[in-house]
């Protein structure tokens, strides 16, 4: 990626700062053309070793979303005078299907299979950390200056009554068409 323009360096020749942090394959932030980041890249000889899969997928930024959303924050804080690039990649609603639960009960006595329950508990996780994110930036009195684009990087094939529980493969990948 680093022999490629990227977005962030096109947005620095402008006078831009940016952040990555959240899932990220292309190791290192650096090799995205960001001026922070959280991933940091990965050993290919550690490869199959504990905790490498979750550096190749992208380190430390896979806390954001489930754990905190401060790193982000901090980066605002320190570039309210700056325009900003900000790339928020969390690995929500993403495996694990594991939500708190505030989010599971909202699902807990639908009609719905399990797998279902805990996906669906993972989308409104993931919309109210959006939410808080959103909220800071109007907290910073950025709102007006700021423009949110959303994408996704697969998709997930979780019918209400579907039930993935007990099939790794499916489970994990959103059924039999998901990614």
């Amino acid at each position: 990626m680093r022999h490629f323009t990227t977005l962030p360096a096109l947005l620095a020749e402008k006078g831009y700062v940016s952040f990555q942090g959240g899932k990220w394959w292309e190791q290192s932030f650096k090799n995205g053309g960001f001026t922070e980041g959280m991933s940091k890249g990965w050993d290919m000889s550690e490869r199959g070793k504990n905790e490498w899969f979750h550096e190749f997928m992208g380190g430390d930024g896979m806390a954001l979303g489930r754990e905190t959303l401060q790193p982000i924050y901090d980066f605002i804080d320190k570039n309210t005078e700056k325009p900003f690039f900000i790339w928020y990649g969390p690995s929500l609603p993403h495996t694990p299907l594991n939500p708190p639960e505030k989010y599971f009960n909202i699902y807990k006595d639908k009609d719905l299979s399990e797998s279902a329950k805990e996906y669906y508990g993972n989308c409104t996780w993931f919309d109210d950390g959006v939410g808080d994110l959103m909220n800071y930036i109007s907290s910073k009195a950025l709102r007006e200056k700021t423009m949110f684009i959303y994408v996704n990087d697969n998709g997930w094939e979780q019918g209400p009554h579907d039930e993935y529980k007990g099939n790794h493969i499916l489970y994990s990948n959103g059924g039999p068409r998901g990614k």
